[in-house]
C-alpha cells in the first residue's frame, strides 16, 4: 500500500463522515424545532465528528490533487467548486442550529427544505467528477 493510497481512503472515510453529518443536520433542521435534547446532540457530533472530517477533506484533498498534478484540470475546478458549496451549506446548517439553540431562530422552510437535497446533488457530482474526470 503506498502512502497515496492511505491519504485518499482517508480523504474517502473523512468525507462519507462529513456529508453524513451534514444529512443528519440538515433533516434535524429541516422541520422548524425538533426537540432541544436532539438539537444539543446533533451540535456535538457537528463540533467533534463533522467539522473535523470536513477539515480532513479539504486537507487531504489538496493534496491528493497536488500530487496528482490534477490542478489544470477542468474536472477538478468543477469538483471544487461543488465542495465550496458543500462547505458553504456546512456553514449555513452550523449557524443555524446554533441560532436555534441559542434564540429559537430557524432557517425558513423553503431553504431548510432544499438543504439535503443540494447536498445529495453537490456529492453526486463531486463523485461523478472524480470517478469519471470527463474533461
Amino acid at each position: 500500500m503506498t502512502a497515496l493510497l492511505l491519504l485518499k481512503a482517508v480523504h474517502l472515510v473523512a468525507a462519507i463522515l462529513w456529508t453524513g453529518g451534514m444529512l443528519v443536520l440538515a433533516l434535524g433542521v429541516r422541520d422548524g424545532r425538533p426537540a432541544e435534547p436532539l438539537l444539543a446532540r446533533l451540535g456535538i457530533w457537528d463540533r467533534i465528528i463533522t467539522m473535523p472530517a470536513m477539515a480532513v477533506v479539504w486537507t487531504a484533498g489538496i493534496t491528493i490533487a497536488s500530487l496528482g498534478g490534477w490542478f489544470p484540470d477542468g474536472w477538478l475546478l468543477v469538483k471544487l467548486i461543488a465542495v465550496m458549496a458543500l462547505s458553504g451549506l456546512h456553514g449555513l446548517l452550523a449557524g443555524t442550529l446554533r441560532r436555534m439553540l441559542a434564540d429559537h431562530a430557524h432557517l425558513p422552510p423553503g431553504l431548510a427544505r432544499h438543504v439535503a437535497p443540494a447536498v445529495v446533488g453537490c456529492v453526486a457530482l463531486i463523485v461523478l467528477m472524480a470517478v469519471l474526470k470527463p474533461f
